[in-house]
């Protein structure tokens, strides 16, 4: 099990990742579960997302300068690298013994409704749709 030393968890990724939805579930339960884990939940559009990884890695050098794709993970705001959603179910299940068994469909649920939400509830930005038929 995880030892009692606080520790700081963030995810980010893409609004419409369904790894980085994956990620958000086990990190807000093991904070819910564990006392000495705080989570941080940052998602991003594509455009954001890609800005993101460039300040993230300009400010935690290292690493941070190879990772590619969504989810980005990393504990104690950049003092240790995670990495992606393999490598942090891994650290989940040996430092919290928290195993994911749900099937990723249900994760692309998630991820489209939230995208959708998203769009749906902003009020400050405008959005265009077009359609195409063949």
């Amino acid at each position: 099990m995880a030892s009692a030393s606080p520790v700081k968890i963030t995810v980010a990724g893409k609004i419409n990742d369904p790894f980085f939805h994956k990620c958000v579930v086990c990190v807000r339960f093991l904070a819910k579960e564990n006392k000495h884990v705080t989570a941080e939940c940052l998602q991003f559009f594509e455009t954001q997302w890609e800005e993101f990884l460039k300040k993230t890695a300009n400010t935690n050098k290292g690493v941070f300068y190879n990772h590619t794709g969504s989810p980005l993970i990393y504990l104690n705001d950049g003092e240790t690298y995670i990495g992606d959603c393999d490598k942090f179910m891994t650290y989940a299940l040996h430092n919290f013994a928290y195993l994911d068994n749900t099937n990723l469909i249900i994760y692309q649920k998630l991820a489209n409704d939230a995208f959708k939400n998203t769009i749906n509830a902003s009020r400050t930005r405008k959005y265009a749709f077009m359609n195409f038929n063949f």
